[in-house]
Order: C-alpha cells, then sequence, then structure tokens
C-alpha cells in the first residue's frame, strides 16, 4: 500500500485498502491508528476522523487530526485538537505553530492576533528558526 501511495497509485492503494480493511483487528488501536492515516493519506477524512476517534491519541496523532479538520475548513475543531496537543504539552513548538497556523487560516481577527503572539513567542524562543 506504501509503495503504490508513494509512486502516485491512488486506484491501486484504494484497493489495497479495501482488502487491508478486512484485516483489521477492531480491537487493535495501532492497527485502527495506522488505517486512519492511511485513509487521511487517500483523503478520506470523514473515514480516517471516526477511526482517529476511537483509538486513545498520541501527540502526533493529534497533529494529524488536526491537518485532517484543517483540510476540511473545519477551523474550529482543528482549533480545539491544537489546543489539545498543546495543553498536553505547553512547551511543544510544533503545537504551537500548529495552532498559530489554524487561527490566521480562519482568517478572523481574534484569532489573527492570538497567532501572532503564538508567532512572536515563536520567534523569541528560536530565533534561528524563522520558519
Amino acid at each position: 500500500l506504501a509503495v503504490a501511495l508513494s509512486r502516485g497509485k491512488r486506484a491501486d492503494a484504494a484497493a489495497r485498502l479495501a482488502d487491508l480493511l478486512d484485516d483489521v483487528d477492531p480491537t487493535d488501536p495501532g492497527q485502527r491508528r495506522e488505517l486512519a492515516g492511511i485513509l487521511g493519506l487517500l483523503g478520506k477524512r470523514k473515514r480516517a476522523l471516526e477511526l482517529y476517534a476511537s483509538v486513545p491519541l498520541t501527540a502526533d496523532d493529534r497533529y494529524t487530526v488536526a491537518g485532517l479538520y484543517a483540510g476540511a475548513g473545519d477551523w474550529d475543531a482543528a482549533e480545539k485538537e491544537c489546543r489539545a496537543a498543546l495543553a498536553a504539552d505547553p512547551a511543544d513548538a510544533r503545537a504551537a505553530r500548529m495552532l498559530a497556523d489554524v487561527l490566521t487560516a480562519r482568517g478572523d481577527k481574534k484569532g489573527f492576533a492570538e497567532a501572532v503572539r503564538f508567532y512572536e513567542k515563536l520567534l523569541k524562543d528560536d530565533p534561528a528558526n524563522a520558519d
């Protein structure tokens, strides 16, 4: 499946995914998480989010889930995931950056002002990282 995805053969990957769905152990969070990631790569956001909702989320999962929501334009849900990641680790620069990006993308003045504060803190904490 990964080979098909990496070569841009989405149809082949989708066919392989259909086979994998039959073999997933519904009690294994690791398998459900992996399948959710694959579904997300295939653009099956809704199904990927359903699977992620059924497993305990790691920090990396939260970034992925936030990205899935952001990709669907659900800024409130993306913000919620970013804030959850930041609450779990307030020093997590990746979570702060992602939250600032989501707040900026939403496009409202309040969110933009908060995003600027996050960007300023990120730059202060790591001046060499201008991204």
